[in-house]
């Protein structure tokens, strides 16, 4: 169509030319499409999320896409910023896969630097214990003891602080070693309280948590409220819609959403009238 960047660029160097594809403008597979779900199996992100004995699974959202997507604001905002000290634009080549493998960060660097292949785990951490779901009496609860003082911490929560001096339990690689051990034995102690009487004593001793949730409790979580995170917006077909604002808050900057997303060919007809002085006919 005669719109590449070496095109547009010789009629105006400013410009900023930001391309996505599934492989990037380079390589053997450059030419070939590239899907969310295909590029989390190559990216390896599928051989390490699922149950330990079961097959790799996707992660439930299109995170390529939607991390490539911050990539594509973070490299163009990136630019501007070059462009208000040089005067000149650039192109950006932004790819999907590329973005996947980057992502993969503790478990790159983990077999990058020491030769260790992660495996699936499900709810587990290949690097951490106890870093898990546990349940509880009504439900599951997500429990990270991170560090060696949380697990002090940890162990005065439970009353087992014959655990804190422990050999098989005294530092991370020592727990990781005996994991099986161990979590069986927090496992059935974990069954004794409710998910927020344990959130209320982890809390207490520091220890990261949180309940397991379904789209509609995540949706409904008082803190989600507290942070104003829905919005609800007029709509031309639909009356009211309800939304996820924009999770960027600024000191002095009141983000305004005053358009709901327009429908299929809403826009036409005005965006060619305004900008190509043509009709939809």
């Amino acid at each position: 169509m005669g719109l590449g960047y070496e095109v547009l660029k010789s009629i105006n160097p400013r410009i900023i030319h930001c391309a996505v594809t599934g492989f990037g403008q380079s390589g053997a597979l450059s030419k070939e499409p590239g899907f969310d779900p295909v590029i989390q199996a190559m990216s390896g992100l599928m051989s390490v999320t699922g149950d330990k004995d079961g097959e790799p699974m996707k992660v439930g959202i299109p995170i390529a896409d939607i991390l490539t997507s911050l990539y594509v604001v973070i490299g163009i905002l990136s630019a501007l910023r070059m462009r208000d000290i040089t005067g000149k634009g650039q192109f950006i080549d932004i790819s999907l896969l590329d973005v996947q493998i980057s992502s993969l960060a503790n478990v790159a660097s983990s077999y990058l630097n020491g030769g260790f292949i992660s495996k699936r785990l499900g709810n587990s951490h290949n690097n951490v214990a106890p870093y898990q779901v546990f349940e509880c009496a009504d439900g599951p609860l997500m429990v990270c003891v991170g560090t060696n003082r949380q697990f002090v911490q940890f162990c005065n929560m439970i009353d087992r602080t014959d655990w804190i001096e422990d050999k098989r339990f005294y530092t991370n690689l020592a727990r990781k070693e005996n994991e099986g051990e161990l979590i069986g034995y927090i496992s059935e102690i974990m069954k004794q309280k409710t998910r927020d009487e344990w959130i209320e004593l982890l809390r207490d001793h520091k220890i990261p948590a949180g309940r397991v949730n379904t789209i509609e409790e995540a949706l409904a979580q008082q803190q989600v409220e507290d942070r104003n995170l829905i919005g609800v917006i007029e709509h031309s077909q639909y009356e009211k819609m309800r939304f996820i604002k924009n999770p960027l808050q600024y000191s002095d900057l009141n983000i305004q959403y005053n358009r709901a997303a327009p429908l299929l060919g809403e826009d036409t007809e005005d965006f060619l009238a305004c900008y190509l002085n043509k009709d939809s006919n």
